[in-house]
């Protein structure tokens, strides 16, 4: 039982000097640069304008199925 005990402290004593001797690995050094957009010559050009004749409603499909259903087709 003794010779258990002994044991036991020994591991506890070797572990104990091996995480005191371990030094933490030294951290590198980083350079950190700031992000920048990349500088990029763009034209935008303004097309033609365009041209929606009265009656060519976005919705007009919507429209169309809503007086199907009124009608009762």
């Amino acid at each position: 039982r003794e010779v258990l005990i002994d044991i036991k402290r020994d591991e506890q004593m070797q572990k104990k000097n091996r995480l005191n001797d371990e030094a933490p690995p030294p951290k590198k050094e980083v350079d950190f640069v700031s992000h920048t957009p990349p500088q990029v010559q763009s034209k935008n050009v303004a097309g033609p304008p365009v041209y929606y004749p009265p009656g060519s409603g976005e919705f007009k499909m919507k429209e169309e199925s809503a007086m199907m259903v009124k009608e009762g087709g």
